[in-house]
């Protein structure tokens, strides 16, 4: 059953990641591109950071937060390139959007595997790649938020990836402002309120998620359930969520 439970943390933590890439393809499609790129420019990024921070561990760097802020430059230029691949097969060479995308995502799935094969090797093997230095950035515990077993868990988990991912402020720089009247005389203490009202709205539902899903762990985590029993919940639950996306 611990299994099961733990696949709702997980889709917030996984599912926060994609509503990221989503977020970035909603402003992109506001300029009259549809990127289908967004998961292989995501691949990029996301091997570029793991390289500079294990180089940076395996060159003698002991500083947690050097490695990090290298981690998240790297991050920002390789998704910063694959970008402008995008951009320039699409725009200066006029080629298919939705062939370009496509391709971009393969591409950058094969990149990520190549070079993260490559620091496995360098390793020692698969499963021996470290960058403790770095994850200890991360992964730190918010003292007030630590002792709150599944709830604290799921609220660090967004805290952290909202604070540090700069997709946020370009939401609320380039998505909110539309809603705004622009013949408003304060148009600063406008995005104020709405921002935070969107701030409260947030933080309600996922607190009321954090909570549900704290008190079905503590409720049923302990208990033994059939591997087979599990499966075909996690298979509804996926056939369940199709079905949205299908006819909704």
């Amino acid at each position: 059953m611990s299994s099961f439970i733990s696949l709702f943390p997980s889709a917030i933590a996984f599912g926060t990641i994609i509503m990221f890439g989503a977020l970035g393809e909603i402003l992109t499609e506001k300029g009259g591109h549809l990127n289908l790129g967004v998961p292989g420019i995501m691949y990029i990024g996301a091997i570029c950071g793991l390289i500079s921070s294990f180089f940076y561990e395996r060159g003698g760097g002991t500083s947690p937060f050097v490695g990090m802020l290298l981690s998240l430059i790297a991050c920002f230029v390789g998704s910063a390139i694959g970008g402008l691949i995008y951009a320039f097969l699409t725009i200066t060479l006029r080629a298919n959007q939705n062939v370009t995308g496509l391709s971009l995502t393969i591409f950058g799935g094969g990149v990520a595997n190549f070079f993260g094969a490559s620091v496995s090797t360098l390793s020692g093997g698969v499963g021996q790649v470290s960058v403790a230095q770095t994850s200890s950035v991360y992964c730190a515990k918010i003292p007030f938020l630590s002792g709150l077993g599944t709830f604290g868990k799921l609220y660090r988990t967004g805290i952290t990836m909202n604070l540090l991912n700069p997709k946020i402020i370009l939401f609320f720089l380039a998505f909110f402002p539309q809603f705004l009247d622009k013949t408003s005389a304060t148009p600063r203490i406008d995005i104020l309120i709405l921002g935070t009202t969107f701030a409260a709205v947030a933080i309600t539902i996922f607190t009321i998620v954090a909570l549900v899903a704290d008190w079905v762990s503590a409720r049923f985590g302990a208990r033994q359930v059939p591997p087979a029993t599990l499966a075909w919940i996690r298979a509804g639950v996926y056939w369940t969520i199709a079905m949205l996306f299908l006819f909704y």
